[in-house]
């Protein structure tokens, strides 16, 4: 049971773990409230006007892969932080070093969005 919790921790206590993917959660949430209200505005000032009403199930069915998906990339980049930031630093060469790693972690709940549906929109399904 050690070894598995080495290989899928490595050196990094679980709680830290917890904590990063939270924080990831936590940046993609804001993003996505904050997309919400600029679509509800939007809707509000045109012609005819379009009034949202929240509804807890469409907004969980709607999300639900989208933060699946950012839990398990948030994971995958915690256990391979050093690894991650080299990679990244190859391509931005003014990547700051921040020095909580949970920081890094709300970046990429910020930017998750953008990245996943830049990735996504490329996709073609064929029926």
């Amino acid at each position: 049971m050690k070894d598995l919790l080495q290989i899928t921790q490595g050196n990094n206590p679980i709680i830290s773990t917890i904590g990063f993917v939270f924080f990831a959660l936590f940046g993609m949430f804001l993003i996505k409230i904050i997309r919400y209200n600029i679509k509800k505005k939007q809707l509000r000032s045109q012609e005819p006007p379009v009034f949202l009403k929240f509804s807890f199930y469409h907004w969980l069915n709607d999300n639900l892969l989208d933060f699946v998906c950012a839990f398990f990339t948030s994971y995958a980049v915690y256990r391979f932080l050093p690894d991650t930031k080299t990679f990244i630093g190859a391509y931005f060469t003014a990547l700051p070093d921040f020095i909580d790693d949970m920081f890094y972690a709300f970046l990429l709940g910020l930017s998750f969005q953008f990245i996943l549906h830049k990735l996504l929109n490329k996709i073609k399904i064929v029926a």
